[in-house]
Order: C-alpha cells, then sequence, then structure tokens
C-alpha cells in the first residue's frame, strides 16, 4: 500500500509540475537556453526535507503545447521514480467557457524503481463534507491519456513489470458527474486490465465494469502474495442507481481461491437495503492450520439497512463454510449508540469433531459484543478452541478473554483494557520451531488508554516454555516510554533455528523512549548471559559464560546512533559510540582482545582494533587500524603487528586500500592492497602485494557479485617457507614458486595452475618435490581438465608415500584423468573420465588399493553424476578382501541414498596405516532419505570380534557390538549393544540429535567388571576389582548435557605394592542430576581400619574444565604402607573449581603417625647408559635402528601436535604433626614433628614450615648416640623424604659425630670428631671406647657390620627392627641398665603427648615401668617405678644451638 500511494503521489507530482508549467513568469519567456532555469525553480519549489524532485527542462510553458523532461523524484536512498516526458496540449480558449479540455495527456518512458521511503507523517486533513466527487470550478476533459511504459521494479510488484496505459476521463457538475475509462497492458508478458465508471450524482447513477486478465505468476498474484501465484480473472459489472443497483462478481485464482455472487442496494421506505449473496473459496488464503476450517466453498450472505436517518443496522450476515460459521448482527442509532454483536463456531462433520482434508479441530467457539456509545464503547471477547490437529501439527488448547471497559467522564474519558490468552499443547511441524516456541503461553496485559490515543499499559507478560517478556509504560502513535524486559532461560531451545549448539541463559532489560511516528525511537539496554555456550569455539572463548552488553541505541528518521554502547565477554571488549544518518556519519568502534590465544591456543599477546564510520548512511566511508604491539605466534616472536585500512563509498562506487607492516620472528613483514568497484556488479583486488622474508606474494582479481565469476592471477616465490610458520601456525620449511590465473572470458570461468617446489612442509605434512602444471575450462558449468602433477615422497600421518602422478587429458567432450600412487608395499591405481554436461558426470572406469596381501578395488564400473548441489551415485561397489561395501542413490542437499556393508575385515585399515593392526569384521546396511538437514531412514551397523592394539595389549577380549535405528524430525534413534567376554555388557538406547540443537536422549544399562583394567595396570603393579553396575542416561543438548541416572560400585579394591598402596571394600555411588554429576557416596577402607570417604558435586561443562566442589575425608586411615614408609592420617580436604584445569585444593591433613624406615642396603638400580654410539652394525641392524628413530620422531612430534591441556591446581593445605613422625633403620630411632603449609600450585609446590625433631637415637653394634639435631623434609614425593640427623656421642677425650642425610631411601653417613680423626677411628671410638688398634678379633669383626650398617651394604635384615614392627611397639631398644648389665626396653604412646613403657634386665634394678609426658616441644616430665620398689621424677628440658 505504501508503495501505491508513493506512485500516486508521484503522478500527483506530475500534474503539479503540467500546472506549473502553465503560470506565466518573467522566466518563460527566456530563450532556449534558458529552460533549465524554470526546472530548476519547480524543483526547489517541489522538494521537501524528505523528498527532492529534479527536472531537467520545460517547453513551450505558455503555449497549448507543453512538455516537462527528465523529472526525478528521490529519497534519501536515492532515486526511485524516473520520467523522460510528459506533454499536454490542451485548448486555452476553453477555459473562458469554463472548461479545461485537454487534447492529449502523454507520457514517455515512466520508471519506479523501489518504494519510497515514506516521510515525516503529514498534518492531518480536514474531514471530508460526505461528497463523494470534489465541486471543481471548472469541468475537466482528457479526451486521450496515453502512457507509453511503466516500468515498475522488482520491489514495487514483486517481479520487474513494464505495461502501458491510455484512456479517458470527465469531471463536471452534478448532471454529468465522472466518466472514465481506463485500459492496461503489459508490454513484457501476457495481461490486461479494462475499467470504466460513471457516476451521476444528480439522479445518482451508477456504472461499473472492471476485468482483468493474467496468467500465472502476473502482478496481482504476485502483489497479494496469492499462493501460488495462479492465473487470475476476475470480473465485476453493476448499473443502476444508488437506490437500485445490482452488481455481479466472477474472481478466479485457481482451485483454492476464487469468488462468485452479487449484490443489490434497494430502497425500501426511508431504508436502502443491501442483499449480499457471495460464494467464495479462501481456503488458500487463509494461513496454517486455520485453512482446513475454510476448505471447500464458503458463503458470504446477508442483510444490512442504511436509514436516511443516519441509522445503520445489520439484520443478518453470516459468513459460513463447511467446518464453520460467522455470524453478525447489531444497530448503530442515528445518535451514535451501538449494539453489535459477533459469534464464530466449528460446525461439526464427523463423530462431534470438525475434520477437513488432513485438519480437524473438537471445538472453536468466539463470542464479541460492542455496545454503548460509539465516543465510549463497552467491548468484551471470548475465544476457546481445543483440540486441533493438522498432519503434524497438534494444538490442544487456546483460550483467550478481551475486555475494554470505558471510565471516567465524557470530558476526562479513559478506558480500562483487560487482556488474557493461554495456549497449551502446541507441537509444530517443524522440530527447530517446537522446540524454539514450546508447548504453552500464557499472555496477560493491564492497560488503559485515553482520548489522545496513548495506552498505559500497567503489566503486559508473555510467558512461554523457552521465554518470558514483560512491558510497563507508555505506548501511542507519538509516544514511547517505558522497560521492556525479556529472559530466555534456556538457549538451547534455539539450536536449531539458529543451527548451532546453544547452552545458556540470557536476561535482558531495555528502557525505551521516543516517537514512533518519527522514528525517534531510543533504547537504554543492559543484556546478560550464563552459561553461554554459541556452538563455535572461537566465539566461545572470546564471549566467554557471562558476557554483557550495556548502553543506548537509537534511531532517528533517516539514520541510527549509539551511546557508550559496551560489550564486555570473557577475552573481548568492544565499544560502540557516535551516530550515522542519511546526511552525516560519525560512528567510533573500538575492539580489545585481551589474548590472541583466544583465538588458537598457538598464539599469545594482546590486541586491539580502532574503526570509524564517516560520510553518511548514503555514502559511507571507513577507516579501521588493527594492532598487536607484541605477541607471539606458534613460539615465534611478532613485533608492531599493524593493519590499517581506508575504504570510501562502501555500499557505492567502492575505494580502498589495505597496508599491513610488522615485524615477524626477526623479519620485516610488508603488504598492501587496493579494492575497487568498477561498475554495479564487479568488484576488482587490482592491487595485492606481500613480503616476507624470501616469501613474495603477488595478485590481482575481478569478481562479478552476481555470477561470480572471476578473472585475474596470483603469484607465489618463496625461497624458504618457514618465513611464513609464524602466520601459518605451524612450521613450514621448502620452496615453491607457483602462479594461478582466472579468466572468465565468454561468460567462462577457466583456470591455469602451474606450480613447482622443494622439500615442502608443514607441520607433520611433508612434501619432497612438487611439479604441477594443470588447466581447466568452464570450470563452473561445462568443467574440462588437462594437465598433470607431480608429487614425490609425501610424508602424511606418518606414512610415506613414495609418487603421486596425477595426469589429464582434456577435450570438448570430455576428460581422462588417471591416478597413480606408489610407496613401500603400497600402490593405488585410479582412472576417470569427466563428462561435461548439463550435469556434470564423472566416469570411474578402475580403482585398486593395496598394500602387500590386503587389498580393496572397484568391483566394476561406477559413474557419479553432479547435479545443482547433490550427486547422484551410480553402481559404486568396492570389493574389501572378502567383504563388498556399496552405495548407490543421490547424496547432497537431497538424500536418496543406499549403503550395504558385507563382511568387511577390519585388518583392511593397514592399507591406510600399516601400523593400524585391527581384526574383525563389519557388517552393515543404510536407506537415507529426505535432506541433509532432516534426514530420514534407517540403519544398522555389527561389528563382531573387534580387537584393537590397545584391547590386544591390555589383554581385552574381543568386542562385540551391534547399533540400529532410524532417522526422523532431526534426530537419530539408537538401540545398540556392546559386550567384551564376561567383564562387559552394556546396552545403549535412546535418540542423538542430528540437526543443530536437537534434543539429546541416550540411556545406558549394564554391568562392567573392574578387572578388565588390570592388564592396562599391570605395568605399575596396580590392581583394581569390583563390580560396576550402571543405569544412567543423558539428555539436553550436545551442548548443554544433562546427566540422569547412576553408577554404582561395589566389592571394589585397589592394591599398588610399588607406592604401599591398598584400599579394600571400596563402595560407591555416582547420580546424574541435571547439569552436574553428583557423587553420593564413595568409602574405602585401609589396611589398618581406617576410613577414605570423597563426595561432592561436578558440573558437566567440559568446556569449563567440569567445575565441581569436592570433599575428601579421612579418619586414622593408613593410606601409605611401603617398605620405605607407613603413614597415617586424617584428612579434610577440599577440591573446587574447574577441576580438570585449574582447581583449588585446600584444607588440613592431621598426622596421626608416619614410619619412615631407613633401608638396609643400598636399592639396585640399573639405569641405561647415556651416549652409547653403534659401530659397525649390519645393514640389518641399521634398517631396525632407523625404523626405531623414525617411530620415536613421529611419537614426539604428535605429542607436540596433541599437547594435553595444561593442569595447574592451587594449593593451601595444612599439614599438622605435633609428633609421632618416626625414623628408623640403620640404627635409628628418632620422633619428629611440626607443621607444613603447602602452598604454591601443583607444577609449582611452595612450602612453609618443616618436621623437628622431638627425640632420637643412633644405634651401632650396640652402642648409643642421642641425636642433638634432627629435620624431615618433603619435596614433593611423600614417600621419598629428606632426612637431616645429627647425633654425637663423648667417648674420652674425642667428641665424635654422626650425621645422616639426603633421601631415605639412600641415606649419606658421614663421621666426624673433634679433635679430627679418620673415620674408622672415629667409629672405634664410639663403639669401643678405644683406638682401632687395640681392638680384638671380634670386636674388628663388630666393627666391620657397623660400616656395613652405614654404608647400606649389611647382608640381611635388621632383626631387632623387624621385631620392633612385628610386635606393633613405638620403641623397642637394648642399653646398658642402671647396675652396668644389659637392658632391654619397649613403649608406645598412647596419645599425641604420652608414652607408656618397660624395660627389664638382668638383676631387679635394671627392670622398671616408666611413662613420659611431652609438657611442650621442648619441656618433657619423666616417670619411673622399679621392680625394686624405687620411684624417680624428672624434668628435662631440650634447645637446639
Amino acid at each position: 500500500m505504501r508503495g501505491g500511494r508513493g506512485v500516486l503521489a508521484a503522478l500527483f507530482v506530475l500534474v503539479l509540475l503540467l500546472a506549473a508549467a502553465l503560470v506565466p513568469t518573467d522566466l518563460t519567456r527566456a530563450a532556449d537556453g534558458e529552460k533549465t532555469v524554470l526546472g530548476g525553480i519547480l524543483s526547489k519549489a517541489l522538494s521537501s526535507d524528505s523528498s527532492q524532485v529534479s527536472i531537467g527542462a520545460v517547453d513551450g510553458a505558455l503555449s497549448s503545447d507543453a512538455t516537462i523532461r527528465d523529472v526525478v523524484i528521490s529519497d534519501s536512498e536515492g532515486p526511485w521514480l524516473k520520467l523522460d516526458r510528459a506533454r499536454l496540449a490542451w485548448r486555452r480558449l476553453a477555459l473562458l467557457s469554463g472548461r479545461l479540455e485537454i487534447d492529449s495527456l502523454e507520457l514517455g518512458r515512466l520508471e519506479v524503481l523501489r518504494k519510497p521511503i515514506p516521510g515525516i507523517a503529514p498534518v492531518e486533513a480536514e474531514p471530508p463534507d460526505g461528497s463523494l466527487l470534489p465541486d471543481l470550478p471548472v469541468k475537466v476533459e482528457i479526451k486521450a491519456f496515453r502512457l507509453a511504459e511503466l516500468i515498475l521494479g522488482e520491489t514495487i510488484a514483486g517481479q520487474p513489470a513494464r505495461l502501458s496505459a491510455d484512456g479517458k476521463a470527465k469531471l463536471g457538475n452534478p448532471s454529468e458527474g465522472l466518466d472514465l475509462a481506463v485500459t492496461a497492458r503489459r508490454l513484457d508478458a501476457a495481461g490486461l486490465f479494462d475499467a470504466k465508471l460513471l457516476f451521476v450524482p444528480k439522479g445518482e447513477k451508477l456504472e461499473v465494469k472492471a476485468a482483468l486478465t493474467e496468467p500465472e505468476g502476473g502482478l496481482l498474484s504476485k502483489a497479494a502474495n496469492l499462493p501460488g501465484t495462479p492465473p487470475i480473472q476476475f470480473d465485476l459489472e453493476g448499473r443502476g442507481t444508488l437506490d437500485s443497483f445490482n452488481a455481479r462478481l466472477d474472481f478466479d485464482a485457481g482451485p483454492e481461491i476464487g469468488a462468485k455472487g452479487g449484490a443489490r442496494l434497494s430502497r425500501i421506505g426511508s431504508d436502502r437495503r443491501l442483499t449480499l449473496d457471495l460464494a467464495s473459496r479462501i481456503e488458500g488464503l487463509v494461513p496454517g492450520p486455520l485453512a482446513a476450517i475454510f476448505s471447500g466453498t464458503t458463503k458470504l450472505d446477508g442483510g444490512l439497512a442504511f436509514a436516511d436517518s443516519g441509522a445503520f443496522r445489520i439484520d443478518r450476515l453470516d459468513l459460513t463454510s463447511r467446518t464453520a460459521r460467522l455470524g453478525l448482527g447489531g444497530t448503530l442509532s442515528a445518535d451514535k449508540n451501538a449494539d453489535f454483536r459477533i459469534e464464530a463456531r466449528a460446525v461439526p462433520t464427523e463423530g462431534g469433531k470438525t475434520k477437513a482434508a488432513e485438519s480437524e479441530i473438537e471445538t472453536l467457539v468466539f463470542d464479541g459484543s460492542l455496545k454503548g456509545p460509539l465516543t465510549a464503547p463497552q467491548v468484551k471477547g471470548a475465544l476457546k478452541a481445543a483440540g486441533l490437529r493438522t498432519r503434524e501439527s497438534t494444538l490442544d488448547r487456546v483460550e483467550a478473554l478481551l475486555s475494554v471497559e470505558p471510565t471516567g467522564t465524557d470530558k476526562a474519558r479513559r478506558f480500562a483494557i483487560s487482556a488474557d490468552g493461554r495456549v497449551e499443547g502446541l507441537s509444530l511441524a517443524d522440530p527447530a520451531l517446537r522446540r524454539a516456541i514450546g508447548e504453552r503461553a500464557k499472555l496477560t496485559l493491564r492497560a488503559e488508554a485515553g482520548s489522545d490515543g496513548v495506552i498505559d499499559v500497567a503489566g503486559l507478560t508473555l510467558d512461554a516454555d523457552t521465554a518470558r517478556v514483560s512491558y510497563v509504560g507508555k505506548v501511542g502513535q507519538n509516544t514511547l516510554a517505558g522497560t521492556l524486559q525479556a529472559a530466555l532461560a534456556d538457549l538451547g531451545a534455539f539450536s536449531g533455528v539458529t543451527g548451532r549448539d546453544l547452552a545458556g541463559h540470557l536476561d535482558a532489560k531495555a528502557i525505551l523512549s521516543g516517537d514512533p511516528a518519527r522514528k525517534a525511537v531510543a533504547a537504554d539496554l543492559d543484556l546478560r548471559g550464563g552459561g553461554m555456550v554459541l556452538g563455535q569455539d572461537v566465539v566461545d572463548r572470546l564471549v566467554g559464560r557471562t558476557p554483557s552488553l550495556k548502553g543506548r541505541v537509537f534511531q532517528t528518521y533517516d539514520g541510527y546512533g549509539f551511546d557508550r554502547l559496551l560489550f564486555e565477554g570473557a577475552e573481548l571488549v568492544a565499544t560502540l559510540q557516535g551516530q550515522a544518518t542519511a546526511r552525516s556519519a560519525d560512528v567510533t568502534a573500538r575492539l580489545d582482545l585481551k589474548d590472541l590465544s583466544a583465538l588458537d591456543a598457538r598464539l599469545t599477546g594482546a590486541a586491539s582494533a580502532d574503526a570509524k564510520l564517516t560520510g553518511s548512511l548514503r555514502k559511507p566511508d571507513l577507516t579501521a587500524a588493527l594492532r598487536a604491539p607484541t605477541a607471539r605466534a606458534d613460539g615465534k616472536p611478532i613485533q608492531d603487528l599493524r593493519l590499517d585500512a581506508t575504504l570510501t563509498d562502501l555500499t557505492g562506487a567502492l575505494d580502498g586500500t589495505m597496508r599491513l607492516t610488522g615485524d615477524v620472528a626477526g623479519k620485516a613483514l610488508k603488504a598492501d592492497a587496493h579494492v575497487a568497484r568498477p561498475n554495479k556488479t564487479d568488484y576488482a583486488l587490482d592491487r595485492l602485494a606481500f613480503a616476507l622474508g624470501s616469501v613474495a606474494i603477488d595478485g590481482r582479481a575481478v569478481v562479478d557479485a552476481k555470477t561470480l565469476l572471476g578473472e585475474g592471477s596470483l603469484t607465489v616465490r618463496a625461497g624458504d617457507l618457514a618465513d611464513l610458520s609464524a602466520l601459518a601456525l605451524g612450521r613450514m620449511g621448502g620452496s615453491l614458486d607457483a602462479a594461478v590465473t582466472l579468466s572468465r572470458e565468454g561468460g567462462r570461468q577457466d583456470a591455469a595452475i602451474r606450480a613447482t617446489g622443494a622439500n615442502l612442509r608443514y607441520d607433520t605434512l611433508g612434501l619432497n618435490k612438487l611439479d604441477a602444471d594443470l588447466k581447466g575450462r568452464d570450470l563452473r558449468a561445462h568443467p574440462a581438465l588437462d594437465g598433470r602433477a607431480s608429487l614425490d615422497r609425501i610424508v602424511a600421518a606418518g606414512q610415506t608415500i613414495d609418487t603421486v602422478r596425477l595426469t589429464a587429458t582434456g577435450t570438448a567432450q570430455a576428460s581422462d584423468l588417471v591416478l597413480t600412487a606408489q610407496a613401500r608395499g603400497f600402490n593405488l591405481d585410479g582412472a576417470a573420465r569427466l563428462v561435461p554436461a548439463e550435469r556434470t558426470r564423472v566416469e570411474i572406469a578402475r580403482f585398486s588399493a593395496q598394500r602387500g596381501s590386503d587389498r580393496l578395488a572397484l568391483a566394476g564400473p561406477a559413474a557419479i553424476t553432479l547435479d545443482d548441489g547433490s550427486a547422484l551415485i551410480e553402481n559404486l561397489v568396492i570389493a574389501a578382501g572378502s567383504g563388498r561395501v556399496s552405495v548407490q542413490g543421490r547424496a547432497g542437499q537431497e538424500l536418496d541414498l543406499k549403503v550395504g556393508i558385507r563382511t568387511l575385515p577390519l585388518a583392511l585399515a593397514r592399507i591406510a596405516s600399516p601400523s593400524l593392526a585391527l581384526s574383525g569384521t563389519v557388517e552393515g546396511e543404510a536407506d537415507i532419505r529426505g535432506t541433509a538437514a532432516r534426514p530420514e531412514g534407517r540403519y544398522a551397523l555389527n561389528v563382531a570380534k573387534l580387537v584393537t592394539p590397545e584391547t590386544r595389549k591390555a589383554g581385552l577380549p574381543p568386542i562385540d557390538a551391534r547399533a540400529s535405528g532410524t532417522l526422523a524430525d532431526g534426530a537419530a534413534t539408537l538401540d545398540g549393544r556392546v559386550s567384551a567376554g564376561r567383564g562387559a555388557d552394556v546396552t545403549v538406547t535412546g535418540a542423538i540429535p542430528v540437526a543443530p540443537g536437537g534434543p539429546l536422549n541416550l540411556k545406558a544399562r549394564g554391568t562392567l567388571d573392574a578387572a578388565l583394567a588390570n592388564s592396562l595396570l599391570s605395568t605399575g603393579g596396580q590392581r583394581v576389582a569390583g563390580r560396576v553396575a550402571l543405569d544412567a542416561g543423558v539428555t539436553g543438548t550436545l551442548a548443554a548435557p544433562r546427566v540422569e541416572g547412576a553408577a554404582t560400585l561395589s566389592g571394589g579394591s585397589l592394591t599398588d605394592p610399588l607406592n604401599g598402596i591398598r584400599l579394600t571394600d571400596i563402595q560407591g555411588r555416582i547420580t546424574g542430576r541435571g547439569d552436574a554429576i553428583q557423587i553420593e557416596r564413595l568409602t574405602a577402607a585401609t589396611r589398618n581400619g581406617g576410613r577414605l570417604a570423597i563426595d561432592g558435586r561436578v558440573a558437566v561443562e567440559p568446556a569449563s574444565g567440569f567445575p565441581g566442589a569436592l570433599k575428601i575425608t579421612a579418619d586414622r586411615a593408613e593410606l601409605v604402607s611401603s617398605p620405605l614408609m607407613t603413614a597415617v592420617t586424617s584428612l579434610n580436604l577440599a577440591l573446587s573449581g574447574p577441576l580438570a584445569r585449574t582447581p583449588r585444593i585446600s584444607g588440613r591433613v592431621d598426622v596421626v603417625s608416619i614410619d619412615v624406615s631407613v633401608p638396609d642396603r643400598l636399592p639396585a638400580t640399573v639405569q641405561p647408559l647415556p651416549g652409547i654410539r653403534h659401530v659397525n652394525t649390519t645393514p640389518e641392524i641399521r634398517e631396525r635402528l632407523a625404523k626405531r628413530g623414525e617411530r620415536k620422531a613421529q611419537i614426539a612430534a604428535a605429542g607436540r601436535k596433541k599437547a594435553a591441556a595444561p593442569f595447574d591446581a592451587s594449593l593451601d593445605v595444612l599439614v599438622s604433626a605435633p609428633n609421632r613422625i618416626f625414623v628408623r633403620g640403620r640404627g635409628i630411632d628418632a620422633e619428629l614433628g611440626g607443621e607444613l603449609r603447602v602452598t604454591g600450585s601443583s607444577r609449582d609446590p611452595r612450602a612453609n614450615g618443616d618436621f623437628e625433631m622431638r627425640r632420637g637415637r643412633l644405634s651401632l653394634v650396640g652402642q648409643r648416640l642421642d641425636f642433638t639435631r634432627g629435620r624431615i623434609a618433603f619435596a614433593g614425593d611423600l614417600a621419598q623424604p629428606d632426612l637431616d640427623f645429627v647425633a654425637e656421642t663423648k667417648a674420652g677425650d674425642v667428641t665424635a659425630r654422626v650425621a645422616v642425610t639426603g633421601p631415605a631411601a639412600q641415606p649419606v653417613f658421614a663421621l666426624s670428631s673433634d679433635p679430627s680423626l679418620p673415620q674408622d677411628e672415629v667409629l672405634s671410638r664410639i663403639l669401643f671406647k678405644k683406638a682401632a688398634g687395640g681392638l680384638s678379633p671380634f670386636q674388628a669383626l663388630q666393627l666391620a657390620q657397623a660400616v656395613a650398617q652405614l654404608s647400606g651394604g649389611a647382608g640381611g635384615p635388621d632383626v631387632f627392627e623387624a621385631a620392633r614392627k612385628g610386635l606393633g611397639l613405638d620403641s623397642l631398644d637394648v642399653s646398658t641398665g642402671a647396675s652396668g648389665g644389659p637392658a632391654v626396653g619397649a613403649s608406645r604412646y598412647i596419645n599425641d603427648r604420652i608414652s607408656v613403657g618397660v624395660k627389664a634386665g638382668a638383676k631387679p634394678a635394671d627392670t622398671a615401668a616408666t611413662i613420659n609426658y611431652d609438657v611442650t616441644r621442648r619441656i618433657k616430665l619423666n616417670g619411673e617405678a622399679g621392680s625394686d620398689g624405687r620411684t624417680a621424677v624428672g624434668v628435662g628440658a631440650e634447645w637446639e644451638w
């Protein structure tokens, strides 16, 4: 309608132009050279702020034959109407008789390019006076009107169109009235419109006749958006007076759209009665499920009365179809009081339901009324519908209520508006829309409106399954002031609509203000996301889980603006400020990237970008700059990287330059380019120059935006591609000389490639030599190839192919292609023919691949036909060993594909990778139809006796698996089972999404024997046992999975002899709680009867590193028990944060006791000698060594390629051990205590504090030395503490010392004395109180044993130490009693401070009971009660200095 009004307004301007040309002015008498001056004056007079009129010239301004030329009307987007010529031939003298006689009005070529942009709303005109025809001062007669050519743009009529028109018109006084005749014809297609109208007010005579005929796809069907754009036949004819008028209508637009009937207007007394009788077909005009209601014939019949007094009455007006009835009735009095009613009902057709075609509805009831004065009416409405079904959609229930009640007085009239609506059980056919919209919705509106037309909304709420929207504020034609809020609780519901796997939630708030009628609207935004996933890794890293958008956006009459618009993401911050209109633009943008690693893990460093939009929206200009001052790419430094771009007239005659500079790995980078738009369809890159080190790239190109045909050239010259390694984010190397040429001559896309290279390398891919010379002709329509390509020694996926050869021999009829490849033990051979035609066809004559005895080959000739984005596959059958694979049908956007697999040996994988030693067979079939976006069909797959290198190494039994299901509604159902002997039997059922964002619903049930893992763990000495019962499921989406069900472990155990770990009675239960996994119970018993427990919650968010919170507790649990150490501790630890990346470990470890045993002898560890060089090797040995080196290099490369995500836990753990840290062995018996706080991270732990000695002694061949210093430290390895002890004794005039340092597994003993003596002398003084020269033979033997004990070379275990451990004592020693005889002492701690003991000797004086109490670290109380009745109490104090 806007487009139609625009055209009528333009014609009105043309009439004004012709009239203005007749106005006498001094300029109209100017010479021909001044004709354009009058045009300029008229242009200025007729232009406005929103519309500009340009007139080229005016000829014969005061003559009877005036012509206006080159008229152009423009708006803010440029010209929308053009007229080359308008001529007016008229009779000037007729004006003296009160007539305007126009003999001829001719328009030449009138072009309406598009719809004009609406201008500012005009001031409302005065209401009409009720006359049907205007009252003109003169009679107007146009004897002949002719429009030579009317050109309508596609946006006007739905398609480009050319028309011509002619006619005549006469408008006079009431006795003559209006007489109009018009005929229009299509010039570019069939189509004819003919209309005649005669109306004479005097006598109220009216005659109407109109006829339209147009074929399918005509103007009216396009403009009216009729489904299928059917052919149209329209005839309307009526004649009579306003008191007796009859009309007939015959309209046909296909089988579902049409109307036929009549109308009669007659007078009965003071009333004019209108009687209607019309049968129509409107099913094709009604959208969606409602179309079934109006299927077949719909009748409109009834009677209306128009009283001379101004009253109006509807006696009956019924719209009736086979399935529904709509009725209206009521009156409007002369004083404008109304009493109208409307009702609608569904008409049952079958079993109490209304059925039409493939649709049905159980009930449909609507009742409405309008009562009271028209200035203050009361409006009521109620709708109820239920049980709506179509072939693919359903709607269970719809209810709606509307009430408008007048309030206040006539002077201050207001209306209270109330509306409630509810939809339940909605299920749409499209799965994506079904999930996005949901099944239910509820609408609530409470508002008031006044005579000013402004609605004051107290509350407007739409609450649906997937969204909630509310508004509070004012709304009117010129008023907008309120707050709009929206919440999307689950973005995953919109995944199918966007084509991405989404997750998270979004909350939005907008404060709205402005004048909608004048397009002056502003919104203050506040958007916040939570747990957000947008389905693209780079975007998700940049945006993060909790992005926000704040600031103001606003619209002006001819533009847009932004005020402090700020977007903040995890790694990205962006701002926007400024305004752009059709007249000017000044918008600035800023983007800051915190770290380039968000784009790619191989990048580091910060980057920023600035952009500025200037000019105007009609002719926008852009300048932009990208900066990366200090960055690294794949470990290589990049300094001062800068990209500058300047682009002018982006939407028109584009012209721009771009320049890139910087320092890459110490080499200068320089690049520049120039882009332009030489015409409306072409975009040109007329200069491209790139230089970095030895690499130079030059090129140019021109591309047609409509056809995408291009022409140009690109050359690459690289002495060493390693110069590009940083920019390519991978190791490169080798030399390359290449040229690519494109041509579009004759409307064909031709191309040529010439390339040579040597020692090419990218990451793990390598190519020793490249030589290619290929040409392609008409590649997009009828492709033909000619040329050759040679590749020598290709390295890929750890495999080496010696030669690859491709030859193409092309003619206009066909191109013959031959491909061969050879490697050690491997051969590939293929031949095909490319046949250009309307549908390009690839005929495959032969194909085979063989390695050793493994071979697969094409069973017979096959063909692939390319057809509009899809491929038709014919007779593609591959014989693979004893099996066969067949593919037949259509693949691409449209699917109709059948795939069959019969007894396919998995061992054939060795053809591609010799190291992939699989065994087993595969059988399956698939029948897929539909589209690539929504495939349908079925599949089945069976794998029998599968053995992989990993399962073979682990000693696991062969695996049998089967899976089958169907594809429909964007999902694939799954019914599968996996079994591996008696150790595993799991069934998996449910559905997985095929379309993006589709729902996930999988369930797994079965049992697993934990012993299956023992073969994998055996190299480390660990063993596990237990049974896992699985009954779990996964729902949600791939981006936001939700876990349900449980996994239960029973009868579990874990033993690790090497590390001294033994856990038994392991019981556990892990359950899924939607978006998290809950560890309800996971407990284990230790060897001493202690308990270990873990519980907590882990969020199912892989992208966030599985954030969670776990609690680990233990009560007097023996966590470590090895020959070197036994540890009994109580734990209270917490793990929080991203558990798979950087969790935080905090809490405390309370040590009950730690026993560190110093071994009796040094470990017999054998290490291979480094730096071994093989000499005089045989050829066989050299080949074996070469293969081993190659495998090591491949493993190292794979390790670099797939480095695991870094794990680094932050630590804050307090280790508390007041005492009971015992160190024993090689004569040492010591006790330590203290505190240690471990902080830092798991990769760089830091410890503050230490464990100091509480007491200690060293026994050597029955002699005892007391420790004066002792300290133990843990350097990250709990099982390998470091020792630092010093013991001394007085032997005559010599003070002897023994120092023990180093790791507990390999301590170092050192002897010293004061005065200084040799070590054997020091030891002799300690043991026998005399020099070594005075020892007896037996004493000399004891001295040798002591040396062996200190050096770790003792011949057997320490029996005395073994006895202490066997008796469960903390201390057991032999000493000299009070009487000088031997005595044996034993003691044990009963708590952290008190120990009790007993010692027994050969005499009663040497036998007693003892008790020791540690008052503080340094103050101790000692008590003793002898067997002879004596008692003793002592106080001791210890200091170190």
